[in-house]
């Protein structure tokens, strides 16, 4: 008799979104011609990183969603809540609404979140604002440039131009500028799957990243 495909069993991000916290990590698979080919380099299944924002943090309550999500993407289906427009490259979006078009429009359900357990501070808060205007108005690579901005910082350890930058680029930068990693490695050299290995990834000041949880989405 053969044996019954285990059940995708995913937690719904319903359950987790009360306790996520500005930083932490959401990664997702995608479905692009060119996310497959980010998967195969990297040997992951994962082709996009982005990073929680929680409005309050960022005095923005009131103002724009609760949660909304920090990311460069090619995407540009839903406004920056700062510029007020779609735009390519690093964008602040509705966290929510990313997940709906995503999974519904592009066909990237899976997603996993990624807790950062480190002690947050509004000064933490504060550098991640002054970091926003000195890379909002970067574009996104084309898959050959990305390929080759990843590959001069893997192996030359050196950061390439910052007027097009790249989501896990985008996510180390903004860590840096948080001090939550040292600079010992640029932006460009971070895939989205580093943030899923052991020991890749060093936080500084005593923080850790948790092992992922695949979520759905759209529940």
């Amino acid at each position: 008799m053969a044996k019954k495909k285990p059940v995708k069993n995913y937690k719904p991000f319903s359950q987790i979104a009360p306790t996520v916290q500005t930083g932490d990590v959401i990664l997702m698979h995608g479905e692009f011609p060119g996310s497959k080919l980010i998967e195969l380099a990297e040997w992951s299944i994962w082709s996009h990183s982005g990073m929680v924002v929680r409005a309050e943090d960022i005095g923005m309550k009131g103002k724009v969603p609760d949660l909304l999500f920090w990311e460069s993407n090619t995407l540009k289906n839903l406004d920056d809540v700062i510029l007020n427009v779609g735009k390519e490259g690093p964008m602040l979006v509705d966290l929510l609404q990313r997940f709906k078009t995503n999974a519904t429009t592009y066909n990237e359900s899976l997603m996993c979140y990624i807790k950062v357990n480190i002690n947050r501070s509004p000064a933490m808060f504060k550098k991640f604002l002054n970091f926003i205007p000195t890379v909002h108005q970067a574009t996104f690579p084309s898959d050959l440039e990305m390929a080759g901005m990843e590959m001069v910082g893997r192996l030359l350890k050196e950061q390439t131009p910052l007027d097009k930058i790249f989501c896990s680029e985008l996510l180390a930068g903004t860590f840096q500028a948080m001090g939550w990693i040292d600079h010992s490695w640029p932006w460009n050299a971070y895939e989205p799957g580093d943030f899923t290995k052991p020991g890749k990834v060093k936080l500084q000041l005593g923080g850790t990243l948790s092992p992922l949880v695949k979520f759905d989405p759209l529940k």
